[in-house]
């Protein structure tokens, strides 16, 4: 079976001197030079089965009860980007609440 792989060229990321270059290969096809690996790891992204994907769903109805809110990356497709998003969309929901509107007044005088 064919396997995904992608690399990331950490210098540019991390701002990381250019003269010695950094990859991150993600499953890589062919095994790295060990002499040029700095180390190995093995990680999992998450697999959304089809109740974590009903309880997505259903997250907008409990949003804000009890003043309860919920956010992170599990909202999303599992990247940190869908955590980022999670939260933004909670600050815009939640800067229309009163007391914070009252924070920001008190804020800006």
């Amino acid at each position: 079976d064919p396997v995904m792989s992608v690399s990331y060229w950490m210098n540019r990321l991390q701002n990381i001197d250019y003269s010695k270059p950094v990859f991150v290969t993600l499953n890589p096809p062919i095994p790295p030079a060990p002499d040029m690996t700095f180390g190995h790891y093995v990680y999992d992204h998450p697999q959304f089965d089809g109740a974590a994907l009903d309880a997505q769903k259903r997250l907008p109805t409990i949003q804000g009860v009890n003043r309860t809110w919920y956010c992170g990356a599990w909202c999303g497709y599992g990247f940190h980007e869908d955590g980022l998003q999670s939260a933004l969309t909670i600050c815009a929901q939640i800067s229309d609440m009163p007391e914070v509107e009252e924070i920001q007044r008190a804020a800006a005088e």
